[in-house]
């Protein structure tokens, strides 16, 4: 049915976007460890009901050569690039929002094709009463 088709991709959209904050969030609280590699997950759509699905989580490529000292400690340091974590979250907030959307119009949807059936039913029972 096209009305749970919607909904499960929208679900589905929505844990996606909040994979997407969670890896956000741990990113940026690492932000000054030293040697931490930023995780980003990788998403895919599902063919069945057109969803979104986390299929793995891998590291940002590093920034620093491999030959490079690091800081003055001879620590490595974070990769994690402030500006990109911001941008990773609004593509996420993005997303989640949109999925919302969905949601909110499936279940509008739903109330609707209810209620149309409710009146189906309701004429179709005052109808059999006139006929008695």
């Amino acid at each position: 049915m096209i009305v749970t088709s919607s909904i499960n991709s929208a679900v589905s959209g929505m844990a996606a976007a909040s994979a997407m904050f969670g890896d956000a969030a741990a990113n940026i609280a690492n932000l000054n460890s030293s040697g931490y590699q930023p995780q980003q997950p990788d998403l895919a759509s599902l063919p069945d009901f057109g969803g979104a699905a986390i299929v793995s989580f891998s590291s940002y490529p590093s920034q620093y050569p491999s030959d490079s000292g690091g800081n003055e400690d001879g620590d490595q340091d974070s990769d994690v690039d402030l500006a990109d974590q911001i941008v990773q979250l609004s593509k996420a907030s993005t997303l989640y929002d949109a999925n919302a959307d969905v949601l909110r119009m499936s279940n509008q949807m739903t109330g609707t094709l209810l209620d149309v059936i409710a009146d189906d039913n309701n004429n179709y029972n005052d109808g059999d009463t006139d006929n008695s």
